[in-house]
């Protein structure tokens, strides 16, 4: 409350009496001006006059009444102008960034908050400061809640701007241009503020709360970090006891089958050389109840702190921090970049041996690297060591060069048993993995990506950023090498971990030989490390060679043949290798590997056979592929899927030098160039076809209320025809990778580096 300044008679002094201005006015006016001093003067009130007759006393009272309520109306009415004007001068003075943090944190303690960019970025640099400055848990003036970290993950994660519009949590449209109110109470006349800086501010935020404090609270004990942790409520569920059945009832050993207990299927994009993600759980659901405390409150500190970190980080995603601004700048100057935090993160997350709760999170903050650098930037260069330190702290070094129990691990303290196990081998192929499919789409025979590249539509994975990490997987190929060795050795065909695991080490050695510089050796150094001798025998195990998991596995074969022709002839020199596209019904022209087949004749012909009869071979082979009629089982065009295939192949085998896969006017450019004419006719005769579509459809009437018709007649004739219009589609996608294979073999393909 303001106070207001009144004289008081104590020995003459000006001193500060606490009851507001109001009052003095109020007296004022109800007294009346001629008797105000009266009325402060020794507590007396107005002088009586003496009684008159009882008509004057009516007469004296109503009067009195009446200028009573006359000096009330006149008090209330500048009683409210008062009050009004105190709040324009509270709302004119500038607020410091502890009231915009302080009125923030208490607005999102609810559903449904109403904030403006200022108060959240006035709360993340009171939270980083709090963070970094090392305040301790008692004392922390924003404790991170549920209720604030959903929040702030809704607002993260909503679409920018102008990108679409998306339902929330909260059933509004994301994508509706409303703003919000940067004033008071959300009121729809008053000014408002760009989504997008309130978007970014809850990035912040969230890399403020999930990241930054967290790194935070694991450097705390058990008993501070349960005191830091003390506002975030959450719920969790406890696993049913196991119940042991007796073997003997369902007349089995009790062993369950290979395989099945495995990780679970699950692709992060419809590609074939996607990695498996091998990590999957279902996080509590967060609540601000005091019951939640029932198992939470049963439990010790340290079982407490694990299970609302791991809810905690099960809220960490890429989409709550995909600004380019949150890993730019860190909240404050003493902290690091996000990317270096979350490397330190998941370092530190890989030190809990003696915690496996705790050390199960790490793959929360890896996941969101990985993500991250699977972007147009790419990874780090190889001089950064973010990358090196992450595959250092799961363990994955050579053990022949010692790195198992020395270097790394003596740096970390950790106990062989506990790092660089299955799980963590797991982990680290799949990091690899997922950056070299994202990053070498198009060079590992993925034809959409073949396709928007050539129809001037880059994928956004340039040079850089396949070269950067190039430079990481050619720096631990030796460690892929001996897992891959290991793995193919066991020949365990029907277990999924197996056929991920050699997926994964397949993609990696593909993507070493399809990307190598021009001044690399990728035959020697895959035949130095062992890599080759583990994919032939990974080809060789019984009904790998054809099973639907082992795609990457057979394109590795292909690309290192073509990257490498010595090392191609020492996979078509090994035993059982050669004969198993010989003999399996797949390879034949009429096989679902049909196209693998065709291109085993050129890059990994029989003994004996000459360069120009395994190009015509090939041809001979590749000619009914390429027919745009010809359709797969999954209703694509097989030249689509057959040009991807050569399309990596001819960039793998860019480094050849004088020995060019097929020559210029030899058998396999004949096809080639009588598949473009197919295509072409195919594509044309789709576009006559809509045209001629819409030249047939009657026209709307003038003032016609069916909207349902499209002028253009495109959406119509897709409608009408959708199949030929698939097949259009299609043919065109495949012209124009056969006008990039045609083009490159003329010369205009780029150079190896490229």
């Amino acid at each position: 409350m303001r106070t207001s300044l009144r004289r008081v008679r104590s020995g003459g002094a000006l001193t500060t009496n606490p009851p507001s201005v109001y009052s003095d006015v109020v007296a004022c006016i109800v007294c009346g001006p001629g008797n105000f001093g009266s009325h402060h003067k020794d507590g007396a009130g107005p002088v009586s006059t003496p009684s008159g007759t009882m008509a004057e006393e009516a007469d004296k009272n109503d009067a009195a009444m009446e200028a009573e309520k006359q000096r009330l109306q006149m008090a209330a009415v500048l009683y409210r102008a008062l009050r009004g004007a105190e709040g324009d001068l509270a709302n004119a003075r500038p607020r410091s960034r502890a009231d915009l943090a302080g009125a923030c944190h208490s607005k999102l303690q609810y559903d449904f908050p109403i904030v403006n960019a200022a108060e959240v970025d006035a709360l993340v640099e009171e939270m980083a400061t709090e963070i970094a400055e090392g305040t301790t848990p008692g004392s922390m003036v924003y404790p991170v809640t549920a209720a604030l970290v959903n929040a702030a993950v809704e607002g993260a994660c909503k679409p920018a701007p102008g990108t679409g519009a998306a339902p929330g949590i909260s059933g509004k449209s994301n994508g509706d241009e409303r703003k919000e109110d940067a004033g008071a109470g959300g009121v729809g006349d008053e000014p408002a503020v760009d989504r997008g800086a309130v978007r970014t501010a809850y990035q912040r935020l969230c890399a403020t709360a999930l990241v930054y404090f967290t790194s935070r609270v694991l450097a705390m004990s058990d008993d501070e970090a349960d005191d830091a942790l003390r506002g975030y409520r959450v719920e969790v569920e406890t696993a049913p006891a196991e119940v042991k059945e007796d073997p003997a009832e369902d007349g089995d050993d009790g062993e369950e089958p290979p395989g099945e207990s495995s990780a679970v299927d699950a692709s992060d994009s419809d590609s074939d050389w996607e990695p498996m993600e091998t990590d999957q759980r279902i996080a509590p659901t967060s609540t601000d109840d005091d019951a939640a405390d029932g198992i939470l409150g049963a439990m010790p500190p340290e079982a407490r702190v694990d299970a609302k970190l791991a809810h905690l980080l099960s809220r960490l995603s890429r989409a709550c921090v995909d600004g380019d601004d949150v890993w730019d700048t860190p909240p404050n100057a003493s902290l690091p970049p996000l990317a270096s935090a979350l490397v330190s993160l998941t370092e530190t997350l890989a030190r809990c041996e003696g915690r496996p709760a705790r050390r199960a999170m790490r793959s929360a903050p890896l996941r969101v690297l990985r993500e991250t650098w699977a972007l147009p930037k790419g990874p780090p260069p190889r001089s950064d060591d973010s990358v090196a330190r992450l595959l250092s702290a799961l363990g994955f070094e050579s053990k022949r060069k010692g790195g198992g129990v020395g270097g790394a691990m003596a740096r970390l303290g950790l106990d062989e048993a506990v790092r660089g196990g299955d799980e963590d081998v797991g982990l680290a192929l799949e990091f690899l993995a997922f950056l070299c499919v994202r990053l070498g789409g198009e060079a590992l025979g993925d034809f959409a990506s073949a396709a928007s590249s050539s129809a001037g539509k880059p994928m956004g994975f340039g040079v850089g950023a396949a070269g950067h990490l190039w430079g990481h997987v050619d720096a631990h190929i030796d460690v892929v090498a001996e897992k891959f060795d290991t793995l193919a050795h066991v020949k365990a065909t029907g277990d999924n971990a197996w056929q991920q695991r050699i997926g994964m080490c397949s993609l990696v050695v593909a993507f070493h030989a399809a990307k190598a510089p021009g001044n690399a050796d990728p035959g020697g150094v895959l035949t130095r490390t062992g890599a080759l001798r583990a994919m032939c025998a990974a080809f060789t195990a019984p009904d790998n060679a054809v099973a639907p998991h082992s795609e990457a596995l057979r394109r590795a074969v292909l690309l290192v043949a073509s990257a490498a022709p010595k090392a191609g002839e020492f996979l078509a020199s090994v035993p059982g290798v050669r004969s198993e596209v010989e003999t399996r019904d797949e390879f034949q022209p009429e096989g679902s590997l049909a196209a693998h087949g065709a291109l085993w004749e050129l890059l990994l012909p029989a003994k004996g056979t000459s360069p120009d009869d395994a190009e015509r071979l090939c041809a001979e082979r590749l000619a009914p592929l390429l027919d745009p009629k010809r359709r797969a089982v999954s209703g694509g065009l097989v030249a689509g899927a057959s040009l991807g295939l050569l399309r990596a192949v001819q960039t793998a085998g860019r480094g050849r030098g004088p020995s060019p896969l097929w020559r210029r006017g030899g058998a396999i450019d004949g096809v080639l160039r009588d598949a473009l004419t197919s295509l072409a006719t195919t594509v044309s005769a789709g576009a006559r076809a809509r045209g001629m579509d819409k030249s047939s459809r009657p026209k709307k009437a003038a003032g016609s209320d069916d909207e349902g018709e499209d002028d253009d007649g495109g959406e119509a004739a897709a409608a009408s025809d959708p199949e030929l219009e698939k097949s259009r589609e299609m043919a065109s996608a495949a012209l124009r990778v056969l006008k990039e294979i045609l083009g490159a073999a003329d010369g205009g393909g780029g150079r190896k580096c490229d």
